[in-house]
């Protein structure tokens, strides 16, 4: 494919292409660039092939193509395994977002809204013994879940016992932006992440955030400013951090304009796409945007 498309430069992305693509390259004798969006190899008991990543990391590490972090997180990451500083570089996600002009806060529920396939990655667990907790102090709130994946079912059962209508599973839908713009808060619950996109994207509708503090979820949140860092796996943390917006709707706002304030500083995408064409080369600093 390299050799019939003759690209100027390669740009690979997750980490199986991302493997094969740099050794095509280096065999072309290509300028190439690999995209992790979250390194493959994070240490956890969830992540269970990290140790086959890490090594396969490590060997690739030795040809010439650059590693392109999309967070501080991930180049740390890599200089861990012993991948030489000159061989990596941070260029952050950036997202378009879409705001509703429609929306605004009320008497009903809260609304908080989730997007995260049912797979290793994602802890439901957490999220669902942070809504028993509020269920239990008889807080008001609901909760959209949209994703599918391998544990569907046993995502679903963890649910099953809230009243109707609390918690809704919306499977996947292609205006996901649209449905986060009239939701109230985002709230993702991972083991690990990298930079994550649904987050950006949620700061581009000026929505405050709830996410576990994972990867690079601490570049993307000023705590109690835009939204909340929950600690892996604490279920108290998490419903607290739920409650403050459901006791202060204020907060909603307040954190919701905070997080589009940083977004447009450093997560747009026009600030990722200048990143990458001065990196490729497409222009120089001087021609701007």
């Amino acid at each position: 494919m390299i050799i019939s498309e003759n690209p100027q430069v390669c740009s690979w992305h997750t980490a199986k292409i991302g493997a094969l693509g740099r050794m095509a390259a280096m065999l072309t004798f290509k300028r190439s660039y690999y995209v992790p969006h979250g390194v493959p190899f994070v240490n956890t008991p969830e992540n269970k092939g990290y140790k086959k990543y890490q090594l396969i990391e490590k060997m690739l590490s030795i040809l010439p193509s650059k590693i392109i972090g999309v967070c501080e997180f991930d180049k740390n990451e890599y200089l861990r395994i012993g991948v030489p500083d000159k061989k990596l570089l941070v260029i952050r996600n950036g997202m378009l977002g879409k705001d509703s002009d429609t929306w605004q806060l009320t008497e009903k529920p809260v609304h908080f809204i989730t997007a995260a396939r049912f797979e290793d990655q994602k802890d439901y667990v957490t999220l669902a013994a942070a809504c028993h907790q509020l269920l239990a102090e008889k807080k008001p709130f609901t909760l959209s879940i949209y994703g599918d994946g391998q544990y569907e079912e046993q995502v679903k059962a963890r649910f099953a016992d809230f009243p109707e209508g609390m918690i809704e599973f919306c499977g996947v839908v292609d205006n996901f932006a649209e449905k986060l713009a009239e939701a109230d808060v985002f709230i993702l619950s991972s083991f690990w992440e990298g930079l994550p996109r649904s987050i950006i994207e949620a700061m581009a509708c000026k929505k405050a955030v709830v996410t576990s503090d994972v990867g690079g979820c601490s570049e993307l949140i000023i705590e109690q400013k835009s939204g909340y860092l929950v600690p892996i796996r604490n279920a108290q943390v998490m419903a607290q951090s739920m409650r403050e917006y459901i006791d202060d709707k204020q907060k909603i706002i307040d954190h919701g304009l905070a997080a589009y304030d940083l977004y447009l500083a450093k997560y747009s995408l026009p600030v990722m796409l200048n990143n990458y064409a001065e990196e490729y080369g497409v222009m120089n600093k001087k021609q701007g945007s």
